[in-house]
């Protein structure tokens, strides 16, 4: 069985130690969390100054150290603060821009469940203003 986030459990239970079983719900437990990560600015959470995105919203343009220093900052929320995820890719997909400044990131990665190991994919689009979206 694989632990729900805390708040999670407290929402949905008086068991603070609730397990799941359902792939599903983990799932979108794992996307809800790498969302809030994601959408944190840094230095907004008083306990944890470093969890949360660095501002990127006064880009110009995107390049290949944008790109890289984006990708870093992903890759690094989401080790630290997604314990459930490993294996973690993440990549800049520039192929698929939707505009200039509109960047999508495809992130890979495994959780496990009941002793089995599931693969992870989750697009995400970066946008001018500075944000993630989930990828329609």
């Amino acid at each position: 069985m694989a632990t729900l986030r805390l708040l999670e459990r407290i929402a949905g239970t008086t068991n603070s130690h609730r397990s799941t079983d359902s792939a599903e719900e983990l799932h979108q437990s794992i996307v809800a969390n790498v969302l809030n990560i994601l959408k944190t600015a840094r230095e907004t959470v008083m306990i944890r100054d470093d969890f949360g995105m660095s501002s990127y919203h006064d880009i110009q343009t995107f390049n290949e150290e944008t790109n890289r220093q984006l990708i870093a900052d992903i890759a690094y929320q989401i080790n630290a603060f997604e314990p459930r995820l490993t294996n973690l890719s993440v990549k800049c997909d520039v192929t698929t821009k939707k505009g200039p400044l509109d960047v999508v990131f495809q992130i890979n990665a495994n959780y496990e469940i009941n002793n089995n190991t599931i693969p992870f994919e989750l697009q995400l689009t970066f946008n001018e203003r500075g944000q993630f979206k989930l990828k329609a």
